[in-house]
């Protein structure tokens, strides 16, 4: 198989200009610093092998985040409260001022609460170190997934409260890791408790660790 066949068969590298303006503003939240280093040298697949495959997370937002993000909820629900107050003296009626009031404290408090005590959300990642034996230098891949797509990206995560959970320095080829990334599934479930970014990549380590 030539390399170029192996190309037009594999899955597209992540590339975020494929993505709209809001979907790349929301993902800047969870992309853990990412830092993108040089791509693979060309016709170099046969030729590379992994150093170490790492199981690593970060977490997506942290306490003084969280904490921010309540009280500014809260600030924003007791606006819409004087607002309502003031139009109270108004042509409104109180029977319609009155209840929207009461509705907007209790939604602002309450979402601003679940910002307080939300459990720490994680983003888990599969990062490999390969060596090339045909130009013998280091390259990086991260593998991870969102929502509705999964990635491949020639680089690494910087945020520094990246964690590492398990590492192997067991030599795979970069064939058998890319295979088994192109036989994961291409989405997360949108439900939270459902398969999501975690499930994934504990799978793939399970696969090529």
């Amino acid at each position: 198989m030539t390399a170029e066949t192996l190309t037009t068969t594999k899955t597209p590298d992540y590339d975020p200009k494929r993505n709209s303006n809001c979907i790349n503003f929301l993902l800047r939240g969870i992309d853990g610093r990412f830092k993108k280093e040089k791509s693979l040298c060309s016709l170099a697949e046969s030729s590379l092998y992994s150093t170490q495959i790492t199981l690593g997370e970060f977490p997506l937002s942290t306490d003084r985040g969280r904490r921010i993000a309540g009280i500014v909820t809260i600030l924003l629900g007791l606006i819409v409260v004087a607002f309502v107050i003031l139009a109270i003296f108004t042509s409104i009626p109180l029977w319609v001022t009155i209840p929207l009031a009461f509705v907007s404290f209790l939604f602002s408090a309450f979402a601003g609460l679940i910002y307080f005590q939300a459990p720490e959300m994680q983003h888990r990642y599969v990062q490999i170190d390969l060596n090339c034996k045909n130009c013998e230098d280091g390259h990086k891949v991260l593998y991870d997934a969102i929502t509705k797509q999964k990635r491949r990206r020639y680089g690494v995560y910087t945020n520094p409260l990246c964690k590492t959970l398990q590492t192997t320095t067991d030599k795979r080829s970069y064939e058998f890791i890319d295979k088994a990334f192109e036989d994961m599934r291409s989405e997360l479930d949108m439900n939270p408790l459902g398969y999501n970014c975690k499930h994934w990549a504990d799978e793939l380590y399970m696969k090529i660790a």
